[in-house]
């Protein structure tokens, strides 16, 4: 089980660097100072890129802007990145004082780069970062882009020291009669401590400034009714008698309502799901129990119950009317009706289902975001816990169909 759900996992996060996300509207500034309008593919990066994908209208081919032949690109007026040649320090930037050296100075290597650019005025702030290190750089209106400095380092075995020299920076290249000493001591080396100080130095000097961040998005909730059909089959044993019943396969209907939460980033690719589902299996079969008995008992299984999965699901977008989607969840479930019995007589079993929680997961597709269809395969489940002696194995897939009947699509940003 763990093997088929790493499998799965893997698959959908594979698929996460292969799916369509949106072409919007931007420019490129070339290695003329040549303004392009062109359409950007904005893929919401939180790693600084080093290439990017853009066509010059709808239909033309796909091209590929990089270090090399694009100064700035800017998507929507909302990002904005510019090329940059220059030092930047990458010592080991953690809180882990077993990791960090002695060094107070930063170790300086001339890189070429795309720094997103978080405000734009007289003075203006730009952002790196990678995995495991944030760097903050600035310019004043004559000079060229730096790095601010920050560093923790080691001073002792067990003591640690901050190298703010960023602070000795701001004083010296962007003072102003407004902005108090006081206020570059306590300055934070944070993203949104130091956009609040770029924006109090620019409004000091009266300059017209440009803030860079994505329009706020809130989450999409939709109500989607799960109708279906099941494909279902039990097997249980008996290990002391060494005698096993196979109820077979039985079609039967499903029915669930999904709650769906779309998370506001990663251009929507992500939900959480909630998805009540009421779902049975009915079936006979006519099982020899008894050795010593020759006539076979009826066995009756009557397995009625109301899942309660919680899941993820991921999109995968094809266009703008269709995507299609990659889902897991985990059930627990209230059993209605709950038991296996027999005809044989008072000697013969009558058995209580009780079962565990359940992986399943699912694949699909969207249509207008209104419909839906799903194939999903559940993880073979023990129905008979409460038993030493007895096992069993059920199995479950279904067809899932699904309408949207309400989504707050105005909320999508």
């Amino acid at each position: 089980m763990r093997k088929q759900f790493l499998t799965v996992l893997i698959i959908i996060l594979g698929l996460q660097g292969y799916s369509q996300t949106a072409f919007k509207k931007g420019y490129i500034i070339n290695n003329s100072s040549k303004k392009i309008e062109c359409l950007i593919k904005d893929l919401d990066w939180r790693n600084n890129p080093t290439k990017f994908e853009y066509k010059l209208n709808e239909d033309a081919n796909v091209k590929i802007g990089t270090l090399a032949t694009v100064k700035e690109f800017v998507i929507a007026e909302e990002t904005k990145y510019v090329r940059f040649k220059g030092d930047i320090d990458r010592s080991i930037s953690t809180d882990n004082i077993n990791m960090m050296k002695y060094d107070k100075d930063p170790i300086f290597r001339e890189e070429k780069l795309f720094l997103k650019v978080l405000l734009e005025g007289k003075s203006n702030l730009y952002q790196y970062h990678s995995e495991s290190l944030t760097r903050y750089f600035y310019k004043t209106e004559n000079g060229d882009i730096e790095q601010l400095i920050y560093k923790k380092y080691k001073v002792e075995e067990h003591k640690i020291a901050e190298n703010t020299r960023y602070k000795e920076q701001l004083w010296r290249d962007l003072k102003c009669s407004d902005i108090s000493i006081k206020t570059f001591n306590s300055l934070d080396y944070k993203k949104n401590d130091l956009i609040n100080f770029f924006i109090a130095y620019n409004e000091c000097y009266n300059s017209e400034f440009i803030r860079y961040r994505k329009k706020r998005k809130e989450g999409l909730f939709n109500i989607n009714i799960r109708p279906g059909m099941n494909n279902s089959s039990l097997h249980i044993h008996n290990s002391l008698v060494s005698r096993s019943a196979n109820f077979g396969k039985k079609i039967s209907f499903r029915m669930g309502v999904e709650l769906e939460y779309v998370l506001p980033f990663n251009n929507n690719k992500w939900a959480i799901l909630f998805e009540p589902t009421y779902r049975s299996y009915e079936s006979e079969v006519e099982f020899n129990y008894f050795q010593t008995i020759t006539n076979p008992i009826n066995f009756k299984v009557d397995y009625t119950s109301i899942e309660f999965p919680v899941g993820v699901r991921y999109y995968s977008f094809i266009s703008d009317n269709s995507k299609l989607f990659f889902n897991g969840s985990y059930a627990l479930e209230y059993v209605i009706s709950d038991s296996v019995k027999s005809s044989g007589g008072s000697q013969s079993p009558v058995l209580d289902i009780k079962t565990s929680g359940n992986l399943s997961f699912g694949a699909g597709y969207t249509f207008k975001n209104k419909f839906s269809a799903e194939f999903r395969f559940s993880i073979p489940r023990e129905v008979l816990g409460n038993y030493v002696f007895w096992s069993s194995d059920f199995k479950n897939v279904s067809l899932i169909l699904g309408y949207t009947i309400f989504s707050n699509k105005k909320n999508r940003g």
